[in-house]
């Protein structure tokens, strides 16, 4: 930078800040420079560089503000390499007619430097990058932007060079964390990640573009580059797969995240990357004495946490419980939670010899055991040789190095809830007077058809079967009259929308195909309803006291005639109000009538059979109750949706 003559006069004390220079090798601008511009508030003149279609400042801003300092306090560093700011400094200190550059302004320099994975070969000055040959490595400078290892301060901490070199961004990720682009002496790499705004940073202006509108300062974005069902961590710059089941948000990928080594690791050389004991699982929450109902971080990112056991409980039951649970975990597909067994960590005892009967999986909790001091849970899987396999919450030794999955903050919501469903809630009863039984009618306006609905503990849940004509539905005997009665027969994919019509929660779950859903699914149901998955239909029946008991409970106590006479009536205890609809051979051809009434659930057995709920009634029959079953996808059977 160009600087007023008496202020080297003035402080030619500290000229021993400033070190030497040394030639800078030969390479190929890719730059228009020898360009200048002057800051009108104090006179000072930079260096500036046209990189592409963009201006920008070739030398660090030295625009002395509030909340602002040079490197170790000492004026000469200020003078050689620009002042250091905070974020909320940063967002003020550049001229009028220039900014503090975006997330995007940053990647379109990176792109015309030919990409970000190696725009900092270009950026960096080999003049200054000359300290060790670590930084000397890949340092042309031919861009003319001339990054300076100009050092930087973190909150509540000393100044420091080590690491690389940051400049501010005017973008932020939330209320304490905002943007930087960073150099790191090691890497070929320019990096877009977020600290703590307080953190004091360079900057570098760039020049407005008068054809565009330029609205920079303070703006709230996620990381830049960040997909759909994908979490950047802007701790590391790590791109995360997530995955969405009812209410909760998942990494579906293995946490990453480089953390500081556990010396009490159990196998005395435990990993910091990708594997990790209880205590570094745990972070700072670790010596924490109550963290019941807390949601802990641990080393999880800014907004996700470490799950407790109730939310990995609340995972499986969502999935469907048992083998319909792990089939999702271990699935590798776009809805998959992409869960890797451990070959051969399995032991059996037979006959008094040890021999490897299985593999394994665990992720930690964040609850230690109660037991023992030195557990804690996780939640596990099983595959054993025999084709048995397990899930469930288990303790192992707080020493022992394994997975992290974190989990989103905040819970999910449905985009689509009530867009085309109208409720009215019936005047004489209050939804806070009874835990069931509380009696709505909801309207689906997609054919304007009304459907009673009942609350039966913690759900609401249609009181009548569907009648929402789509392709794949049917009547019986192909009848109105008994669709008005009985509403219609949907096959699997007809019932999960394999068209994906009205939401692509179960687009392309079919019959012949493996699917896996986004929970909740839609399927064809009225907009903020959904198809039962098992784990709410087993809720359900729960509710209505079990297996034997709920048959009776969740039947019609009216409406019988002679052609249902081997079914007993039922006390219809709820208002579900279950009807004998008879069932439809596969893909609506025929008819018959049987004991059990049927429904679909929304999780499937395999690519031709999926599960669903059956309620016997039957004074013919000694099965009598109710149970989950499989069966081919092409049979037509009635649907209850439960409200999301």
């Amino acid at each position: 930078m160009n600087r007023k003559i008496f202020l080297l006069s003035a402080f030619g004390l500290l000229v021993s800040c400033v070190g030497t220079k040394n030639e800078s090798p030969v390479v190929d601008s890719i730059a228009v420079t020898d360009m200048q511009m002057v800051d009108p508030r104090d006179g000072q003149v930079y260096k500036t560089a046209k990189i592409g279609e963009q201006i920008w400042m070739a030398e660090n801003l030295n625009y002395d503000i509030a909340n602002s300092a040079c490197y170790e306090n000492c004026l000469i560093n200020c003078i050689e390499k620009g002042h250091l700011y905070t974020w909320s400094a940063a967002v003020e200190a550049c001229p009028t007619g220039w900014h503090l550059p975006t997330q995007n302004d940053w990647n379109d320099l990176f792109t015309t430097l030919g990409g970000q994975a190696s725009a900092a070969i270009a950026l960096k000055s080999f003049e200054d990058w000359k300290t060790d040959e670590k930084r000397r490595v890949n340092a042309t400078g031919s861009s003319g932007f001339s990054a300076l290892y100009s050092g930087y301060r973190k909150f509540g901490d000393s100044f420091s060079m080590e690491g690389g070199t940051f400049f501010w961004v005017s973008d932020y990720y939330n209320d304490s964390l905002a943007y930087y682009m960073g150099l790191r002496s090691e890497s070929d790499n320019a990096f877009l990640l977020a600290e703590n705004k307080n953190n004091m940073y360079s900057v570098r202006c760039l020049k407005d573009n008068p054809s565009a509108k330029n609205e920079f300062i303070g703006k709230k974005t996620p990381p830049l580059g960040q997909k759909q069902n994908q979490f950047i961590d802007i701790r590391d710059g790590h791109a995360y797969k997530t995955v969405t089941y009812g209410k909760q948000t998942w990494m579906a990928e293995d946490l990453t995240f480089e953390a500081e080594f556990d010396d009490d690791c159990l196998r005395g050389y435990c990993k910091n990357v990708g594997l990790y004991t209880w205590k570094t699982a745990m972070g700072d929450a670790y010596t924490q004495e109550n963290i019941k109902g807390s949601l802990v971080q641990g080393i999880c990112p800014i907004g996700w946490h470490l799950p407790d056991t109730t939310e990995w409980n609340t995972l499986i039951s969502e999935l469907g419980g048992g083998n319909a649970a792990i089939k999702i975990l271990l699935s590798t597909t776009r809805n998959g939670f992409n869960m890797v067994l451990d070959e051969g960590t399995v032991l059996c005892n037979e006959n008094s010899v040890e021999t490897v009967c299985g593999g394994s999986s665990a992720f930690w909790s964040s609850v230690k055991s109660r037991e023992d001091a030195d557990y804690a849970h996780e939640m596990f899987i099983i595959d054993y040789s025999n084709g048995k396999m397990e899930i469930g919450i288990d303790q192992n030794p707080r020493r022992d190095d394994i997975p992290i999955r974190c989990v989103k903050d905040e819970e999910a919501t449905s985009s689509d809830r009530n867009s085309d469903v109208e409720i009215a809630e019936k005047p004489s009863q209050s939804a806070d007077s009874l835990s069931y039984g509380i009696q709505q009618v909801v309207t689906d306006i997609r054919d304007g058809q009304t459907y009673r609905t009942t609350k039966i503990g913690d759900q609401i849940w249609m009181a009548e079967n569907l009648n929402f004509k789509t392709e794949g539905s049917f009547c019986y005997h192909d009848s109105t009259q008994y669709c008005e009665k009985l509403g219609r027969f949907y096959t699997w994919g007809a019932a999960m929308d394999s068209a994906g019509i009205f939401s692509a929660n179960g687009k392309g779950c079919g019959d012949g195909e493996t699917c896996l859903p986004t929970f909740p699914v839609r399927g064809v149901c009225p907009s903020g309803w959904h198809l039962p998955t098992l784990a709410e239909w087993n809720s359900l029946i729960e509710t209505a006291g079990g297996g034997y008991y709920a048959a009776s409970k969740l039947m019609s106590a009216k409406g019988w005639d002679d052609d249902f006479n081997w079914v007993d009536n039922g006390t219809d205890d709820f208002g579900f109000s279950a009807y004998p609809s008879c069932n439809m051979e596969a893909s609506g051809k025929s008819g018959f009538c049987n004991p059990p009434v049927n429904y679909w659930s929304s999780i499937e057995s395999n690519s031709n059979e999926a599960y669903h709920m059956r309620l016997n009634n039957s004074n013919h029959s000694n099965e009598k109750g109710v149970s989950m079953g499989t069966i081919d996808k092409q049979y037509a059977f009635t649907i209850r949706c439960v409200r999301d």
